[in-house]
């Protein structure tokens, strides 16, 4: 830790040259945690079109996160098949209007991900539901693929 971090005190400002230096740099990868994604664990496309219509409740107006207690929306989630480890804190926030909101994932997500791809045969594993909505498998309305899009892309919109 250096001692900007230690005081607590913003970064050095970069320039725009210092930026893309960066960007053209390879990762620095250890590939040897495990992936925390929620991803591969919700079980169907029902599942995320259940998520979805909470989160759409949720940016509609008609259900306040704030008068759900954690242990009764952990309950919720777990319900509708959205598996939340026990030691991950639970938070909903709605998107301010007319604001560009950049929402990356934590450390260990985005090692995860990177990883895969450096796998022999390694790949981004899309949820397999969306394989059965394209072949008219899936047993959702529009409006219920709608919901699984929203629940899955709040659940992912950061991998």
């Amino acid at each position: 830790m250096n001692d900007q971090q230690e005081n607590n005190a913003p970064p050095a400002p970069l320039t725009k040259e210092q930026v893309i230096e960066i960007l053209s740099q390879d990762y620095a990868l250890d590939c040897t945690q495990a992936d925390p994604s929620l991803l591969m664990q919700v079980p169907d496309s029902h599942a995320f079109a259940r998520f979805g219509r909470l989160i759409l409740k949720l940016a509609l107006g008609e259900l306040d996160p704030a008068a759900v207690p954690e242990p009764v929306m952990r309950e919720v989630l777990d319900d509708l098949g959205i598996p939340v480890p026990a030691d991950w804190a639970i938070r909903f926030e709605p998107r301010p209007a007319k604001t560009f909101i950049a929402m990356y994932p934590s450390p260990e997500m985005a090692l995860a991900a990177v990883c895969r791809f450096r796998q022999p045969g390694g790949d981004y594993p899309l949820p397999p539901q969306y394989k059965e909505w394209v072949e008219g498998n899936a047993g959702l309305t529009e409006e219920q693929f709608y919901e699984f899009r929203v629940g899955d892309y709040t659940l992912n919109y950061c991998r």
